[in-house]
């Protein structure tokens, strides 16, 4: 069994397209996206509108999505939420549906073998309480404690950003795919026999077409520039 585990696109298209076509070329049947299409990049409705339409993805909600459910307790108005503002007045209703249906988690079987998926590590499932902090990462003992409690042979998270391979623990963060700082991202590959073998696979994307995305992005304090290395006139 094959599979392509990737996350955090955050509106970079560019980049989605280039991630989908080349898993499509890898004869890959089942893809895997751990959340976070919208939020901090230019495109965050095309990026969310593409895996709507493609059923072969199955996405899990991400913390950018759940920013924008129902329940979310968000000041959009607060200062310094500009951007999610902006975000929020893009999606429609049609779009909320999709969001307010996604799993915060999956697990899945394999040949035998229990792989699970969620955004990141989960301290529990109520809203706005889903996530452990990110210094989680630098706890061994505690990420062990998880996936014993778990009882999973591997576990996949994205949200950090960093990606991090922790073959003693069964664990992966596959880092961002959107926020580069090049024309480079990525996605993971997943062989799931006997064992369960993983490879990272680099690919290019088309850079000088996202840039020009960004004419008449409104953004916020440089967000652009942090994640994207793309310097924009803050308004």
């Amino acid at each position: 069994m094959k599979l392509a585990v990737f996350s955090d696109i955050h509106g970079n298209f560019e980049a989605l397209e280039s991630i989908y076509s080349d898993i499509k070329k890898q004869n890959i049947k089942e893809i895997i996206y751990l959340g976070d299409a919208i939020g901090i990049g230019p495109q965050p409705i095309k990026c969310l509108e593409f895996i709507m339409n493609h059923n072969d993805i199955t996405m899990i909600l991400g913390n950018h999505e759940e920013r924008q459910m129902k329940e979310s307790d968000v000041d959009f108005y607060k200062e310094g939420n500009r951007h999610h503002l902006w975000v929020h007045e893009k999606i429609k209703e049609k779009h909320l549906d999709f969001i307010n249906k996604l799993p915060i988690y999956l697990e899945k079987e394999y040949n035998g073998k229990k792989i699970y998926f969620s955004h990141f590590f989960l301290k529990s499932l109520k809203h706005n309480k889903l996530y452990y902090p990110i210094e989680i990462m630098e706890d061994k003992d505690k990420l062990l404690e998880i996936t014993k409690k778990l009882n999973c042979d591997f576990y996949f998270v994205g949200h950090n950003h960093t990606n991090f391979e922790y073959p003693d623990l069964s664990i992966i963060d596959v880092g961002t795919s959107g926020c580069v700082y090049d024309n480079k991202t990525s996605y993971y590959i997943v062989n799931v026999d006997k064992n369960i073998t993983y490879e990272k696979r680099i690919i290019e994307y088309d850079r000088n077409s996202f840039l020009k995305s960004f004419i008449d992005f409104d953004n916020e304090h440089n967000l652009s520039y942090r994640f994207f290395g793309v310097k924009l006139d803050v308004k």
